[in-house]
C-alpha cells in the first residue's frame, strides 16, 4: 500500500498512493519501530479531532491508551510470521472525548514506515455482540439451571425408588433425551460465542491442540493418530473447538467399515473392534496448506455433503445438527475454508479438510 518512490518523506506514501487513501471513509494511519504516527488520513482527523500536523510523530497513545501496545505487539508476531495482515480490535479515543469502537487491519512494510493501520468502525457489531450476549445469558440461566434439576433428578429416581425393567427402560430414556437437550444448548451457546468474537491469531501447534482437544471429548474406545508438527496461524481456543466437534462428528457417527464399504453395525465382542479411528494429517500442496481430520467410519453419503453444515441437519439421531456449523463458522472467521470427502480408503470413511490456513514462520520444514 505504502509507495514511497516519489516521495521524499520515507514515512509517507506516494501522492498516488496518498489520493487514494485520502478518499477512503475509514481512518487510515502509518506509524514506525517506536510506535510514533506518521502520514494519516482525513478520515482520521474527521474521527479523532487531530490534525494531521498534530499527530505527526505523536505516540498511538495519542488516540489509543492501552491498545496501543496491543497493536504494537500485533505488529511484531505479525512480522515474524508469513500472514499479509492482521486485525486487532481497540478503542479509539477522539479529541473531545468520544470513544469508537474499531477494528484495525494492520500491516507490516518491514520498511519505514514500519505499519499500516486502517481502523473500521465497529460500533453496530458491538450492538449485536450485546443482544447475542443477553440471548445467551438467557439461553445459559432460564433453560440450563431447569435442565440441572432434571438431569440430578432422573439420576436419583432410581436410588430412591423401586424401578422395574420397563419403568428403567422408559427412565434411561428421558435421561438420553435431557442430555441431547443439554448438548443442544451447549451448541447454541458456542455458535453464539463465534458469531460475536474477534478473531485475533497467535502461532499454535496443531498437534497440541488437536490432543487437547481429543481429551475434551468423550472417546469411549475409539484411537487418535496425530502425524503433524505444523504451527498454525490461529486463535488458539477457536481451533480447540474447531477440533472437539470435528471429533464428536467421527465418534457419534461411529465405528469402522466392513471391505464392501457398509457400516458394521453388529455388536462385537471386542468393544474395541467397533470403536472408530481417527487421523490428524496435514494437507500439501507443494507444501502444508491445512490440516484434515479422517476417520474410517461408514463414510458419509453424496447427498448428505452438500447439508452438513446447515444448523440442525443431522444424520445421526442424537446430533444436535450444529457441530459442522460450528465449525464451519470457526473456520470462516479464520478465512480457512472446509470441505468434505471420502476417507484414505475411497467409500470408507470421512474426511474433512480445511485448507487456506497460514503456516507460521520456520515451521514448514517440520511438515
Amino acid at each position: 500500500m505504502v509507495d514511497n518512490e516519489h516521495s521524499d518523506d520515507p514515512g509517507r506514501p506516494s501522492s498516488r498512493h496518498e489520493q487514494l487513501l485520502a478518499a477512503l471513509g475509514d481512518p487510515v494511519w502509518t506509524f514506525d519501530t517506536g510506535g510514533q504516527f506518521g502520514y494519516v488520513n482525513p478520515a482520521f482527523e474527521q474521527k479523532t479531532g487531530y490534525s494531521a500536523a498534530t499527530a505527526e510523530g505523536k505516540p498511538l497513545t495519542l488516540v489509543m491508551d492501552d491498545d496501543a501496545q496491543r497493536l504494537l505487539s500485533a505488529a511484531g508476531d505479525l512480522e515474524k510470521s508469513e500472514t499479509p495482515q492482521r486485525s486487532v480490535e481497540a478503542t479509539l479515543c477522539a479529541r473531545d472525548g468520544e470513544t469508537t469502537p474499531v477494528e484495525c487491519t494492520l500491516t507490516v512494510t518491514g520498511d519505514q514506515p514500519y505499519g499500516v493501520v486502517v481502523a473500521h468502525d465497529i460500533t453496530a457489531h458491538k450492538a449485536r455482540e450485546k443482544r447475542l450476549s443477553k440471548f445467551a445469558s438467557v439461553v445459559s440461566h432460564d433453560l440450563r439451571n431447569p435442565l440441572d434439576v432434571a438431569l440430578g433428578r432422573a439420576e436419583m429416581l432410581p436410588e430412591i425408588a423401586d424401578v422395574d425393567e420397563e419403568s428403567s427402560q422408559h427412565l434411561e430414556e428421558i435421561y438420553d433425551s435431557l442430555t441431547h437437550m443439554e448438548q443442544l444448548i451447549q451448541d447454541v451457546l458456542t455458535l453464539t460465542r463465534e458469531t460475536q468474537e474477534t478473531v485475533e491469531t497467535e502461532p499454535v501447534e496443531v498437534t497440541a491442540v488437536a490432543r487437547e482437544a481429543w481429551g475434551n471429548v468423550a472417546t469411549d474406545a475409539a484411537t487418535l493418530t496425530v502425524s503433524t508438527d505444523i504451527e498454525v496461524l490461529a486463535h488458539r481456543t477457536r481451533l480447540l473447538r474447531l477440533f472437539e466437534n470435528l471429533f464428536r462428528n467421527a465418534i457419534e457417527h461411529g465405528g469402522p467399515t466392513e471391505s464392501n464399504g457398509e457400516a458394521r453395525n453388529a455388536p462385537s465382542d471386542d468393544e474395541t473392534a467397533d470403536a472408530v479411528s481417527v487421523q490428524v494429517k496435514v494437507v500439501e500442496d507443494g507444501g502444508p496448506v491445512g490440516f484434515a481430520v479422517i476417520d474410517d467410519g461408514p463414510g458419509i453419503d453424496e447427498a448428505d455433503r452438500e447439508r452438513l453444515f446447515e444448523g440442525g441437519y443431522s444424520t445421526a439421531d442424537k446430533g444436535t445438527g450444529l457441530g459442522l456449523t460450528i465449525v464451519r463458522e470457526i473456520a470462516d472467521s479464520h478465512g480457512w475454508t472446509v470441505r468434505v470427502g471420502d476417507g484414505d480408503g475411497e467409500g470408507s470413511g470421512a474426511r474433512f479438510e480445511v485448507t487456506g490456513v497460514t503456516i507460521a514462520r520456520g515451521n514448514d520444514s517440520k511438515a
